[in-house]
């Protein structure tokens, strides 16, 4: 019956400490199935918890085996005192309980060992959470980093849709995109830029730029360049860009209308005025990160382009041109007007093109 007794306690104690020893590894499993989370932020919240067990488990045993053992000591001291013919215990139950006695004398002396072992564990446990932790904020400093950096090129408004969006990553680094682009270019630059103070040119374009960049944003279009007084914009890069070319066209027309509000003020100031022309392409281009190891850039590159490019340099200033393709995306959205074709550097078929009127009321 004893002997039951005791296989019974050892093995509620076995039941303890293994459900100790298993709870916080199961959390973890349980973290990395249902949650998605970051590596270092499982292990800076799953570390503390299974130091903790750690500890219970040795509190636990440590604390029964001194008991047991003072027990054994006492009952030992008091057989011999009798001279070994106590009524209450026999020799069998002295031998007993001394074995017992001796075991976990035994388990204490492994428990000191697993003690020191476990105490070297939860420094590398703890070196590891610190790393983990520091590494944590390296990413989140990175990310604050890149966006300040990308900030200025996409916008404020859609900065949080290009870093975290995950239709961004993946194939969509270099990929075929379907986009519409668009080119703005100064009439008569040289001319202005031979006449005036380079410091007053370049205020002058850093106000035009500021001004026109302001509104690209607001139809979710993204800076691709500047190329000395033109600018590229492409149209399609966000998820939020559906409608690529009625976003493009609506941007290009709230260009020229911020533009002559802004050539007033020139004006009553004294300053140098000038327009600006518009061309504008639909079509699918190749997205990619382009460079080399030392300077690399994202941007789109293909015929779509090109046809642009062309449109804006035969674009007079104020006008808006847009291709066939534009044009077929949007022609319910815009009174247009037909101007005829153009004929493309190192392309065989010419470009029909239009002329954006205004938008429909």
């Amino acid at each position: 019956m004893k002997r039951e007794k005791t296989r019974s306690f050892r093995s509620q104690m076995h039941v303890i400490l293994s459900l100790i020893g298993v709870i916080p590894y199961l959390l973890i499993i349980y973290i990395l199935v249902r949650e998605q989370m970051e590596i270092s932020e499982i292990v800076l919240l799953v570390t503390p918890v299974i130091i903790l067990f750690h500890f219970i488990g040795f509190y636990i045993l440590r604390t029964f085996s001194d008991r047991l053992e003072r027990l054994a000591h006492h009952i030992s001291l008091a057989s011999d005192a009798d001279n070994h013919s106590s009524t209450e215990f026999n020799d069998n139950s002295v031998v007993e309980i001394r074995e017992i006695s001796d075991r976990f004398r035994d388990m204490v002396k492994q428990l000191e060992e697993e003690k020191q072992n476990f105490r070297e564990v939860t420094v590398s446990l703890m070196k590891q959470a610190k790393s983990a932790s520091s590494q944590y904020k390296s990413k989140i400093s990175e990310s604050e980093e890149r966006e300040s950096h990308l900030m200025p090129y996409i916008g404020a408004n859609i900065v949080e849709q290009l870093l975290h969006n995950k239709t961004l990553e993946g194939p969509h680094l270099n990929s075929r995109r379907e986009v519409s682009v668009l080119f703005s270019d100064i009439r008569a630059f040289t001319t202005i830029a031979e006449s005036a103070e380079p410091e007053e040119v370049v205020l002058m374009l850093n106000e035009y730029f500021e001004l026109m960049v302001e509104v690209i944003h607001k139809h979710s279009g993204v800076l691709d360049k500047y190329i000395g007084d033109e600018l590229m914009a492409v149209f399609g890069l966000l998820p939020s860009s559906n409608e690529t070319a009625i976003d493009a066209v609506n941007a290009a027309i709230e260009m020229q209308v911020a533009l002559q509000q802004l050539m007033k003020k020139r004006s009553s100031e004294k300053k140098v005025t000038f327009s600006a022309g518009i061309g504008i392409n639909s079509g699918v281009v190749i997205a990619g990160d382009i460079g080399s190891k030392e300077r690399r850039d994202y941007t789109v590159i293909g015929d779509t382009v090109n046809v642009a490019s062309r449109l804006v340099h035969i674009a007079k200033g104020t006008e808006i041109l847009i291709s066939r393709q534009t044009y077929n995306q949007c022609r319910k959205e815009f009174v247009t007007e037909q101007r005829g074709k153009t004929q493309v550097r190192n392309r065989r078929e010419e470009v029909e093109f239009f002329k954006v009127i205004s938008g429909r009321s």
